[in-house]
């Protein structure tokens, strides 16, 4: 009995790995369908130092130069967007207020590339969940993708809260969805990444 109840075990995590990998592959492979070129486009040499995105009413100018892996934490006066009291995703184990740290001057920070100046816009919940409309967001990683996620969950919370539905109970497996925009986050904890 006890190695009928393993294999079983075995198949579900067999089959939640291939459903995220799926639901990670695919939408990348939608976006080469809608543009044959694109592998094209990718092998040509830039041939100007920045470019214009037109995303419906805004325009975001890239600077080549940007690179947004290096660069320095900066000040932001603004910061937080969010903090233990308007964002519930935040586990009370992790809530430096609650366990008395008196400060709240480590939340304000912000990163800037170098090369970027300010060209690295502030996220904007109501652009992410518009563009997510209708897909799925799953995120494979250890607690450093999770903590990822929770920022995620309380920046996306100033739209909508998303509903937790995920199947199987604990962190090991989650899904989130936000019901309005058809969006779902789905995250699958594992300790270890290695290309097989």
């Amino acid at each position: 009995m006890e190695l009928l109840h393993s294999t079983s075990k075995q198949k579900l995590l067999i089959v939640v790995t291939i459903a995220i990998a799926l639901f990670t592959f695919i939408p990348h492979v939608y976006s080469f369908a809608k543009d044959p070129n694109f592998l094209l486009k990718q092998q040509q040499p830039p041939s100007q130092t920045s470019t214009t995105i037109k995303l419906e009413n805004d325009v975001v100018t890239t600077n080549e130069n940007c690179d947004i892996f290096s660069g320095e934490w900066v000040p932001n006066p603004e910061g937080p967007y969010y903090n233990h009291t308007t964002c519930y995703a935040i586990p009370d184990y992790q809530n430096c207020m609650k366990f008395g740290r008196p400060d709240t001057n480590f939340m304000k920070w912000k990163w800037r590339p170098d090369g970027c100046e300010d060209a690295v816009p502030v996220f904007d919940p109501w652009r992410f969940l518009e563009i997510m409309r209708g897909k799925t967001m799953a995120i494979v990683g250890d607690s450093v993708s999770n903590n990822h996620v929770q920022s995620l969950i309380c920046l996306l919370s100033q739209v909508e809260y998303p509903v937790d539905n995920s199947v199987v109970p604990g962190y090991r497996f989650k899904r989130w969805t936000y019901k309005t925009y058809n969006f779902t986050i789905a995250t699958f904890w594992t300790t270890f990444l290695k290309s097989v």
